[in-house]
């Protein structure tokens, strides 16, 4: 019987934890998520690596609360703060796991959860200064200070990553020749996985962002395609710290572009338009107003979360939270 007890409650405990997982926190779910499935997850992380890019996620998971907040009108600026001082405490953890991976000489690695981890904040940061246009008093202050700390957090990231870069183009200059092919070789069918990937994703998900937000993601897809071509002729060539950079350059640009639809998420473009017009008091308090032709604007909102499958440098796979869906 007591065992019977034991499974019932551990049942009950998972579906809370499951409805949790969509919680914000203004939610009385909000401590499940952050107190015990994260913490449950976290302790399934067993490496260095896979810790940098579960604190990454964590950050991740953070915007995007923030975001669906600022959705809502509803990002105080003690939610801000607190939702702040999580991602800056994840963003330590992070850099701590990073440092272990320089001290155990896994430069590329490092390379590989920066560029993703810098592509994430690149897109959060976009949308969270598109959603600070659109809002008005708490909401707008919070978001713009959130987006100071991301950005100053986002330089730090980039350095770490050109920093790892260039150290694992040390490392190929440094192996023989039959090492620097193999390792290159290998890099070069992970980047074609990624590709590969990335190019599936837009396929599926870039019909729905904007148009500008699809040609940019596209754009940097053809400049990774292009990245890897280049990579494969310097191999040939004998250059392999050429080749390494490039193919860096490859998997960055093909996670940037899948990054950019992912977090963007999905934008309904078929807004309906009253034509009535209204005072501009009117216009602050119910809608955007077109300063041209005084119409005005109503939309509504849809959220869900996202997710995003990365490949790694060695050819496995990552599933990562991203952001959230937004249609308008």
């Amino acid at each position: 019987m007591p065992s019977a007890l034991i499974i019932l409650a551990l049942l009950v405990a998972g579906g809370v934890g499951v409805s949790a997982e969509q919680a914000t926190p203004n939610d009385i779910l909000y401590p499940v998520k952050v107190n015990i499935n994260e913490n449950v997850r976290s302790g399934l992380q067993f490496s260095d690596d896979a810790e940098a890019s579960w604190d990454a996620k964590l950050v991740a998971r953070r915007i995007s609360e923030a975001e669906k907040l600022s959705l809502e009108s509803n990002l105080s600026t003690e939610v801000s703060a607190d939702l702040t001082e999580r991602i800056e405490a994840n963003i330590d953890s992070y850099e701590e796991n990073i440092d272990d991976l320089r001290e155990e000489d896994r430069h590329q690695e490092v390379a590989d959860i920066s560029a993703r981890f810098e592509s994430t904040l690149n897109s959060h940061i976009e949308v969270l200064k598109s959603l600070s246009i659109q809002a008005g008093g708490e909401t707008k202050t919070s978001l713009d200070n959130l987006v100071v700390v991301l950005e100053e957090n986002r330089d730090k990231v980039a350095a770490s990553r050109v920093s790892a870069e260039a150290r694992a183009r040390v490392n190929i200059e440094n192996q023989t020749e039959a090492e620097a092919t193999a390792n290159l070789n290998g890099q070069v069918t992970s980047a074609e996985k990624q590709i590969k990937s990335a190019m599936s994703f837009i396929a599926r998900r870039g019909d729905g962002v904007e148009a500008s937000v699809k040609a940019r993601a596209e754009a940097n897809l053809a400049k990774a395609e292009e990245s890897l071509l280049k990579a494969q002729t310097e191999i040939e060539a004998s250059a392999y710290g050429v080749a390494q950079d490039l193919l860096s350059e490859a998997r960055r640009l093909s996670q940037s572009a899948k990054t950019t639809i992912a977090t963007h998420g999905k934008f309904d473009l078929s807004i309906n338009k009253d034509t009535k017009s209204k005072t501009d008091e009117e216009n602050m308090a119910t809608s955007t107003s077109d300063s041209e032709t005084g119409t005005t604007t109503s939309t509504s909102v849809e959220i869900n979360s996202q997710t995003e499958t990365n490949t790694n440098s060695d050819g496995t796979t990552t599933e990562s939270e991203t952001g959230v869906n937004i249609s308008l």
